[in-house]
């Protein structure tokens, strides 16, 4: 009871009208029997927080706090197969569109966010977390040959600390390669770290207005002469001291010539 209240009690904090605008746009609760768009969502954040693993899982759970699901907003806890009905073809637009009215919602109730002394600019966070999956069940989620994974390329706000824009690939999708697909808003710096050092990618995101700051993780990569590429770690033995001698021998104005101001690496 006490931990079904304290859910509630969350739940409270969602713009339940916004949400059902939302709905009603989607026409998501027509023909619905039994199991409403409303419904489907609190049993899925319900699946977060009791950390569940499987349908029958989350089914158990609502089931075992009948009596106090009104306070849910919930008539009837949904079973198994009925779960595992609407997540095949009730469509996820809606559920998109609820994240983002959510967020845009709760990112409005912050008050005095986190801030850079002296910078007025705002701060993005960009980083990535592997997410291992069984193979024979997840085989398109390719990592090695007996475990897969998928790879969550997350940029957060560093003002609010909530994500604002997550993109979802296989665990061998390179964090460069994926990071062009996440929408960086512009006039903005993003703080990564070095896996995200690809000149092309700086290159556009310098385009729209965007700032990049490599995160404190060791040394920045240095670039090689004559391309745009950079190299993802950082040299050593001869082939360091080969570019050490090829970047004294360049005059400065190469350099800037070479590479805008807001592209060149500084230590």
């Amino acid at each position: 009871m006490a931990k079904i209240t304290l859910f509630a009690q969350i739940l409270q904090h969602l713009p339940k009208d916004e949400i059902k605008k939302v709905i009603r746009k989607h026409g998501t609760d027509k023909h619905s029997k039994g199991c409403d768009t409303w419904t489907h969502l609190v049993s899925m954040i319900f699946c977060q927080f009791a950390d569940c693993v499987s349908l029958r899982d989350i089914a158990a759970g609502m089931r075992s706090a009948s009596g106090n699901l009104n306070h849910l907003g919930v008539e009837e806890a949904p079973s198994k197969s009925t779960l595992g009905y609407q997540n095949k073809n009730r469509v996820s637009d809606v559920f998109r569109d609820i994240y983002y009215t959510v967020l845009s919602h709760l990112g409005q109730q912050v008050r005095g966010g986190k801030r850079i002394h002296g910078l007025k600019t705002p701060v993005k966070l960009l980083d990535s977390t592997l997410v291992t999956l069984c193979m024979e069940i997840y085989d398109w989620a390719l990592y090695t040959h007996t475990k897969g994974a998928v790879k969550l390329h997350t940029l957060l706000d560093f003002a609010t600390f909530l994500p604002e824009y997550v993109y979802i690939t296989d665990g061998k999708g390179a964090d460069s390669t994926s990071a062009r697909e996440v929408r960086v808003t512009p006039h903005s710096i993003v703080v990564a770290d070095r896996g995200y050092c690809d000149f092309g990618l700086l290159h556009d995101w310098d385009s729209s207005g965007g700032l990049l700051r490599g995160a404190a993780q060791g040394e920045p990569p240095i670039p090689h002469r004559g391309g745009e590429g950079a190299s993802t770690g950082g040299p050593s033995g001869s082939a360091e001291r080969r570019n050490n001698r090829t970047h004294r021998q360049r005059t400065e104005g190469e350099v800037r010539q070479d590479y805008p101001p807001r592209r060149r690496l500084q230590r």
